[in-house]
């Protein structure tokens, strides 16, 4: 009798830890949740990829992500936090700057997002500017 009564002890004891484990595991998979934001980076006139540094800030808390974009492709990826507005700034050598607002979803799974940018050289710009018309 008395092995019955350890035996059913274990198992109650046994099952309150599982569903103890299962509720913290499914609070873990929520706060593991993402955005995943990527796309591509591209000359406005020619369509070719162009490397340039990104720079997002948390528009709450100031903090900043940090990525470039690839000099081949022009493909970025960076991982930030859902529920969450962002500044996006693209900047680089002979470019104009960017700077771009992204407002996250709110969301229990992780959600991809897909933003392509087009950059202006800053070529362009000053041939507008002095009047050749150079584009």
């Amino acid at each position: 009798m008395k092995n019955s009564i350890k035996t059913i002890a274990f198992f109650v004891t046994f099952y309150a830890m599982l569903i103890g484990f299962g509720a913290n595991a499914a609070n873990a998979q929520f706060s593991k949740a993402v955005v995943v934001l990527k796309g591509s980076v591209h000359n406005e006139q020619t369509g070719k990829a162009f490397p340039v540094k990104i720079s997002i800030r948390d528009e709450k808390n100031d903090e900043v992500t940090a990525s470039q974009s690839n000099s081949i492709t022009g493909n970025y990826l960076v991982v930030i936090q859902l529920n969450k507005k962002y500044h996006v700034h693209l900047a680089g050598e002979g470019i104009v700057t960017k700077d771009e607002v992204i407002e996250t979803p709110v969301s229990v799974t992780t959600v991809q997002i897909t933003k392509d940018f087009t950059i202006v050289p800053t070529s362009t710009v000053t041939d507008i500017a002095d009047g050749s018309g150079k584009k």
